[in-house]
């Protein structure tokens, strides 16, 4: 019970985000935004701001990478993206929520596997396999074992998230791996390092406004569901929560 009630309020959780992106942002990409100098830090901006993170995490893919496997592929955006540059496209979410939306966006031009990754079959076909803003929510043995057990020999890993650090202070989220783990997990696995880069400053901004979202619209939002539930539907509302 426990569980399910953990995975629904996920559920809600994605479709609450989409919605307040949607509405107040014109996006509907969950992902986080690159901001430059010319691009001012508001809500309005953050479709722009997220444009151009897409689009680096694009210019980033081989154009020889013909077979690409999105993983934790939010609602599709990226996928798209890569359909129309002329990959091949396996999305891979554990979500129903956003499988749903990622199928309502590239319909059947993309193989979607709605599981974790850890559930897909090993194929060693792929030329890469995308982490964005995914590979914190996999263990990081499991994550590397399994993309290298789906990549060919010559195949590659491109990873973009964020990590935590041993920097102090109040952290301005939870989650995301060790940083000083990536390195050992890699040599372990059998990978090495061809590019790394740190847009640490030029991500931040994006936690700044996310935090004006949740604090503004999502979460009031979803306080007034719960109420009207249990005014409602007291004891239903009771017996799931």
């Amino acid at each position: 019970m426990a569980d399910q009630h953990e995975s629904d309020s996920r559920e809600l959780g994605l479709e609450l985000g989409l919605l307040a992106l949607r509405s107040c942002a014109g996006t509907d990409e969950l992902h986080y935004g690159l901001w430059d100098e010319d691009l001012p830090v508001r809500i309005s901006n953050i479709a722009e701001a997220q444009r151009r993170y897409t689009e680096y995490v694009l210019a980033r893919i081989p154009p020889t990478a013909q077979r690409v496997l999105d993983v934790g592929c939010g609602a599709g955006v990226m996928a798209e993206k890569l359909l129309e540059r002329g990959h091949e496209v396996e999305c891979v979410s554990p979500s129903r929520v956003l499988a749903e939306r990622t199928r309502e966006r590239v319909g059947d031009r993309a193989r979607l596997h709605c599981c974790r990754l850890e559930d897909l079959e090993p194929t060693a076909d792929f030329d890469l396999v995308l982490f964005s803003e995914s590979f914190q929510y996999i263990p990081m043995p499991t994550a590397l074992a399994q993309a290298r057990r789906l990549l060919h020999p010559a195949g590659q890993i491109l990873i973009c998230d964020f990590f935590r650090t041993e920097a102090t202070g109040r952290e301005p989220m939870g989650g995301g791996h060790r940083y000083r783990e990536l390195h050992p997990a890699l040599t372990a696995a059998g990978l090495r390092v061809e590019q790394e880069e740190d847009l640490t400053p030029r991500i931040a901004p994006t936690l700044e406004l996310y935090e004006q979202l949740r604090r503004e619209l999502i979460g009031p939002g979803a306080e007034i569901i719960e109420r009207y539930a249990r005014r409602r539907h007291p004891w239903s509302s009771r017996l799931v929560a």
